[in-house]
C-alpha cells in the first residue's frame, strides 16, 4: 500500500478520494500508526434527495396553505414558502462583494441557501455523523431566543464563531440567517481542543491548514487501533505537515495566478492602441507591440536590437531618456511634437507619451517603458476649428472680397499642413488664379482653359471635392497644371453661389505620400460653405450699394423738387393741389422723412388738429394741453365748438369743405372766465391715413400778445418819463414862485373871506406840487440803490399809518407774512409801491371791507400781495392797468399804479393782477437772485 500524506485543498471544491486513495503513518517499530484519509460526504446529497420527497408529498398543501384566508402558515416550513434559487443567487452576488458566509437555516438545523461556507464545514463538520449533531445543535439549540430585528453572536459547538437573526414571518420563528466560521483577530488557537474533538470523532488527530488565519484546508487521521496515542512529538510533526501544506497550497496557487497575470498583460499590451516598447538601460529596443511596430513605420526586426534615437533622431528626447535613465523618475508630455526625420512627408505629430524606469530590487535602473498615444488628428482638429472660427469672424465682419479670399489662402493652408494653396475663379471659358500662398508671384493672374483643368471640370459637374496624389496626378493633370503649382497631391473644393461652381480652393503638397486626411477635407468642405456665403453677401452687397446710391441720387433730386414746390407754394397758394398731387407721386421716397415730420409736430408748441366727419383723428402733444385733456379720445367737434367764441365758430364752419388753405387769424378761446386765450388758427385740408380732413394748426399768442402790451406800456412809461425829465423842473419852479407870493399876499390880507381864497390856492397848489412829484418818480434815468432790507420789516413800519388811514374808512388791514429771506431794495421806493397798492385796494372797498397784505416763498420768488374784498377790475379798465392817467376815481391823477409798475421795473420784479367778483389781488414777484446778490454782498 502507497506511503503518503494526502492533504484536502479548499480551492478545489470537488476534490474526491477513493477508498484506496489512503496513507499510513508508522511508529519507530515500523508498525502502523495511523492512517490519513480524505471523506467525502454524501450527506448533502442524501439531504436534497430526502427534500425532494418531502416536497412532493407538499405540493398540494403549499399552494392553499399561503393562498387560502383559512390556510395556516403554521402548516409549512420555511422551505415552503421563501424562493430558494433566487436567495441563493442574491446572496452569492452579496458574497462577491463582501466575502461574508451567510446562510439561511430551518429549525429543524437544515440548511436552504448557503455560500462561502469552507471545506472544513461543509466536508468535515457537516459530513461526519457525529461532529455534524453539534452543528445542528449549535444551529437550532443556541441561536434560539433571538429577539426580531436583534442578532446573537455566539460559539458553536466546534469551537468556531457563528452570528444569528431571526426569520419572521406572521408573527411566528420560522428559521435563522446565520453568518459563521470566524476567528477573532488575535485569538490563540487552541490545537489541543481539535485533537479532543477529533477523537472524540473517533479520530485520532484533526489539524486545520491556516493562511492569514483562514483555513484552507485540513489534516485528519483516523485511529490505527482502539486506544492509540499520539505523541507530542508526531502531533508536532503533523502540524509542521500542515504548515509546509498551507504554504505549498498558496505558493501554487500565487504561482498561477502570476502566469495568468503575465498572459493577461501580453493579451493587454498587444490589444492596445497605445504604443508601447521596452527598452534596456542603453536605449536599445527589446520589445515592441503591435501598435508600436506599426507606428514607428518600422519592421520589428529593424526595431529590436537597435539604438532608439538612431531610428529617431531628436537630441531634445534623447536628453530626456538619459534624465528618466540616470534619476529613476518618469516623466509625461501632453502633445508633444515630433517630426520623422527620415519620413518627411508625415509633417509634424503630435504625441501624449510617458517615460518610465524598471527598476530591480535594488532599486537601479534596468530598462525603460515607453508608452505612446498619438494626438495628432486631435490637435489638427483643434487648430482647424480654430482657424475656421478665426475665418468666420472675418467673414462675417467685412464686405471686402478681397481681403477675405487672401486671408483665406493663407490661413487654409497653413492650418491644413499643405505646402501651397490657391484661389481660382471661374470665368467664361477659362480659370484664372486670384489669390495664392507658397506659389511664385507670377502664378497670379494666370489663366487655363476649361482643356487643360481636368480636375477643376470634374468638381464642377459632380460638385464634390477632388482629391488625387500618387501616380494618378501624371494620369490626370496636363503637366503645365503640375509644373505651375509643384503637385505631389491635391485637393480641389468647390465654392458655389445659387448652385452654381464659381470659384475653387486649391490645397497642394509637393509629397506624393501626403494624402489629404477626412478632418482635413471636412474643414475645406464648411471654409467653401463659409466663402459661398461671403460670395453671396458680397454680391447682395454691392447690389445694396449701388442701389443705395440711387436712392440717394433721388432723395437728392427730391429734395431739390421739394425746394422748388415751396417756393412756388409761396408764391401761389392755388398752386398747392398740384404739389399734393405731386406728393402722391412721389409718396414711397417720402414715407422716409415721415417720421421725422411727424416728430416735428409732436414736439411743436403750435396745436395740431386733424377733423373729420365731426370726430377728431389726431392731436398733438401742445393741442391737448392747450385744450387741458390727457388723450385724443376725449375730444370731439363739440369740444372746439364749445371752447372757442361763437363767432369764430360760425367762420371755422364756413370754411369746411374748402379745398384751400384758410387763414382765419387771430381767435379768442375761453378756458375760464376772464383768463381768455389769443390764438391764430390756419385750417389746411389734408389727407389722413387715406381719408379726407381738415388740419387745424392753432398757435398760443396769448404771451405774445401780453408781451406786445407789455412793451407798450413800457412805451408810454418811457415818453412820460421823458417828458416828466424835461419840463417837470420848468413847471414847479414858476409854481414854487407863485406859492410864495401867495403865501406873502395872505399874511397880509385882512379880509376873512380872501383869507379863504388864498388857502384854497395854496392847496391847489401843493395838490399840482405833488403830481408833478409822482410824475418826476416816472423818469427812467432816475437811479435807484438796492441794499439787503427785510420786506417784512418794510410792512411792518408800514402798518400803524396803513392801519389808521382803514380805520377811518371803517375797514380793516390784517398781514399775512411769510418766512421770507432779505433781499435787495430800495426801502424808500418800496414803501411808496406799497402805500399806492393798500391805498387803491381802501378805495375799491365798501364799508366794513377787510385789506390783506402778505409776503411768502414760491420756488425762486419772494412774492408780496395786496389783497382786497372788492368788486373787481372791469375788463376795459383791466386791459389798461399801469398807463399813467388812467384812473376810475373823481380827484384820482391815474399815475399811483404807474408809479408801481415803475419801482417794480426798477426792481427787476413783475406785477400780476387776479381779479374777479369777490375782489382784487396784486401780486408783486421779486426774483431770487437779488437774494444771491445781497448774500454776495454781505
Amino acid at each position: 500500500m502507497k506511503e503518503n500524506l494526502l492533504i484536502v485543498d479548499n480551492f478545489e471544491p470537488e476534490a474526491v478520494l477513493t477508498s484506496g486513495d489512503v496513507a499510513h503513518i508508522r511508529d519507530k517499530a515500523g508498525s502502523m500508526a495511523a492512517k490519513v484519509v480524505v471523506f467525502d460526504s454524501i450527506t448533502e446529497r442524501k439531504q436534497m434527495e430526502e427534500t425532494l420527497r418531502e416536497n412532493e408529498q407538499r405540493t398540494r398543501l403549499k399552494p392553499e396553505s399561503i393562498l387560502s384566508p383559512e390556510g395556516n402558515i403554521g402548516n409549512l416550513e420555511l422551505a415552503d414558502i421563501i424562493d430558494t434559487p433566487g436567495l441563493q443567487a442574491l446572496m452569492y452576488d452579496f458574497y462577491k462583494l463582501a466575502h461574508i458566509p451567510m446562510s439561511i437555516i430551518n429549525l429543524k438545523g437544515r440548511m436552504l441557501v448557503g455560500v462561502g461556507w469552507q471545506n472544513i464545514c461543509m466536508k468535515f463538520h457537516g459530513a461526519h455523523p457525529d461532529v455534524c449533531r453539534h452543528c445542528i445543535e449549535s444551529d437550532t439549540q443556541l441561536s434560539r431566543g433571538v429577539p426580531p430585528g436583534e442578532f446573537k453572536l455566539y460559539k458553536c459547538q466546534d469551537n468556531m464563531w457563528d452570528i444569528a437573526t431571526a426569520i419572521m414571518v406572521g408573527g411566528q420563528h420560522v428559521g435563522n440567517v446565520c453568518s459563521g466560521q470566524y476567528f477573532f483577530e488575535g485569538e490563540p488557537l487552541n490545537y489541543e481542543l481539535f485533537c479532543s474533538q477529533a477523537r472524540n470523532s473517533r479520530l485520532v488527530l484533526f489539524v486545520p491548514l491556516l493562511q492569514s488565519g483562514e483555513i484552507i484546508g485540513h489534516i485528519a487521521l483516523d485511529e490505527p487501533g482502539e486506544r492509540y496515542q499520539f505523541s507530542e512529538r508526531e502531533i508536532r510533526l503533523v502540524e509542521g505537515i500542515a504548515n509546509q501544506a498551507a504554504v505549498a497550497v498558496v505558493n501554487a496557487h500565487l504561482y498561477q495566478a502570476q502566469q495568468n497575470a503575465a498572459e493577461t498583460l501580453e493579451a493587454v499590451i498587444e490589444n492596445t492602441n497605445t504604443l508601447i516598447a521596452y527598452l534596456d538601460q542603453d536605449m536599445n529596443f527589446l520589445m515592441a507591440n503591435d501598435a508600436y511596430v506599426a507606428g514607428s513605420g518600422y519592421t520589428r526586426e529593424e526595431l529590436i536590437g537597435r539604438y532608439h534615437f538612431d531610428l529617431f533622431p531628436n537630441e531634445e528626447n534623447e536628453a530626456i531618456f538619459k534624465r528618466v535613465r540616470d534619476t529613476g523618475q518618469p516623466l509625461e508630455f501632453k502633445a508633444k511634437p515630433f517630426e520623422y526625420l527620415e519620413q518627411p512627408w508625415r509633417g509634424v505629430t503630435y504625441w501624449d507619451w510617458k517615460l518610465a524606469p524598471v527598476k530591480d530590487a535594488a532599486c537601479r535602473v534596468i530598462g525603460l517603458v515607453l508608452s505612446l498615444v498619438e494626438v495628432t488628428e486631435t490637435i489638427r482638429s483643434e487648430r482647424l476649428s480654430g482657424t475656421l472660427n478665426s475665418l468666420n469672424t472675418i467673414i462675417n465682419s467685412t464686405h471686402d472680397f478681397d481681403e477675405i479670399m487672401q486671408k483665406v489662402a493663407v490661413d487654409a493652408a497653413k492650418a491644413i499642413g499643405c505646402n501651397k494653396s490657391s484661389i481660382e475663379m471661374r470665368q467664361q471659358g477659362y480659370w484664372e488664379v486670384r489669390y495664392i500662398y507658397g506659389l511664385p508671384q507670377e502664378v497670379l493672374g494666370k489663366r487655363f482653359n476649361f482643356q487643360e483643368t481636368v480636375g477643376l471640370e470634374i468638381m464642377v459637374k459632380t460638385k464634390q471635392p477632388f482629391a488625387i496624389n500618387g501616380n494618378d496626378v501624371n494620369k490626370v493633370l496636363v503637366p503645365r497644371i503640375i509644373d505651375t503649382f509643384g503637385v505631389g497631391s491635391m485637393m480641389l473644393m468647390p465654392v458655389r453661389v445659387k448652385d452654381n461652381v464659381v470659384a475653387a480652393m486649391r490645397f497642394v503638397y509637393e509629397d506624393a505620400r501626403v494624402t489629404f486626411a477626412e478632418n482635413q477635407v471636412d474643414f475645406a468642405i464648411k471654409l467653401a460653405a463659409a466663402l459661398s456665403l461671403a460670395l453671396e453677401n458680397a454680391r447682395l452687397f454691392e447690389e445694396e450699394r449701388k442701389a443705395a446710391q440711387k436712392l440717394a441720387e433721388n432723395q437728392n433730386n427730391l429734395e431739390i423738387l421739394i425746394k422748388q414746390r415751396t417756393k412756388e407754394l409761396e408764391k401761389v397758394n392755388s398752386m398747392l393741389i398740384d404739389e399734393i398731387d405731386m406728393r402722391k407721386k412721389t409718396e414711397e421716397a417720402l414715407r422716409l422723412s415721415e417720421t421725422q415730420h411727424r416728430q416735428l409736430i409732436e414736439v411743436s408748441p403750435d396745436a395740431y388738429f386733424v377733423f373729420a366727419q365731426n370726430k377728431v383723428l389726431y392731436t398733438n402733444p401742445a393741442a391737448l394741453q392747450l385744450f387741458n385733456y390727457k388723450n385724443t379720445e376725449e375730444m370731439d367737434i363739440t369740444t372746439l365748438k364749445n371752447l372757442i367764441i361763437p363767432e369764430k365758430f360760425k367762420e371755422i364752419e364756413n370754411f369746411r369743405g374748402s379745398q384751400e388753405p384758410v387763414h382765419l387769424g387771430e381767435i379768442i378761446i375761453g378756458k375760464e372766465a376772464f383768463l381768455p386765450k389769443t390764438v391764430e388758427v390756419s385750417v389746411i385740408p389734408v389727407v389722413f391715413e387715406g381719408e379726407k380732413a381738415n388740419q387745424y394748426i392753432i398757435r398760443d399768442i396769448t404771451q405774445r400778445k401780453e408781451m406786445e402790451k407789455e412793451i407798450a406800456r413800457l412805451d408810454r412809461l418811457n415818453l412820460i418819463g421823458e417828458m416828466a425829465a424835461g419840463i417837470g423842473h420848468e413847471v414847479r419852479n414858476p409854481m414854487t414862485s407863485v406859492r410864495g407870493f401867495l403865501q406873502l399876499l395872505e399874511n397880509q390880507e385882512l379880509d376873512p373871506k380872501k383869507l379863504e381864497y388864498y388857502d384854497i390856492m395854496i392847496d391847489e397848489l401843493d395838490r399840482a406840487n405833488s403830481i408833478i412829484t409822482e410824475f418826476l418818480s416816472l423818469a427812467k434815468d432816475r437811479a435807484v440803490k438796492l441794499k439787503p432790507t427785510s420786506l417784512n420789516s418794510i410792512i411792518n413800519s408800514l402798518y400803524p399809518l396803513l392801519s389808521t388811514d382803514a380805520m377811518k374808512q371803517d375797514k380793516r388791514i390784517m398781514l399775512k407774512k411769510g418766512d421770507i429771506p432779505n433781499i435787495l431794495l430800495n426801502e424808500k421806493e418800496i414803501r411808496q409801491l406799497i402805500i399806492n397798492l393798500v391805498r387803491n385796494g381802501l378805495e375799491a372797498m365798501p364799508s366794513g371791507g377787510g385789506l390783506t397784505i402778505g409776503t411768502y416763498e414760491d420756488s425762486h420768488e419772494v412774492v408780496l400781495f395786496v389783497e382786497d374784498e372788492g368788486t373787481g377790475i372791469k375788463p376795459e379798465i383791466y386791459e389798461k392797468l399801469g398807463t399813467p392817467f388812467v384812473t376810475t376815481k373823481d380827484k384820482g391823477t391815474g399815475l399811483g399804479l404807474s408809479v408801481c409798475y415803475s419801482i417794480a421795473n426798477k426792481h427787476d420784479a413783475k406785477i400780476d393782477v387776479k381779479t374777479g367778483s369777490a375782489g382784487t389781488t396784486f401780486y408783486v414777484r421779486f426774483k431770487m437772485q437779488k437774494r444771491l446778490e445781497m448774500e454776495n454782498v454781505g
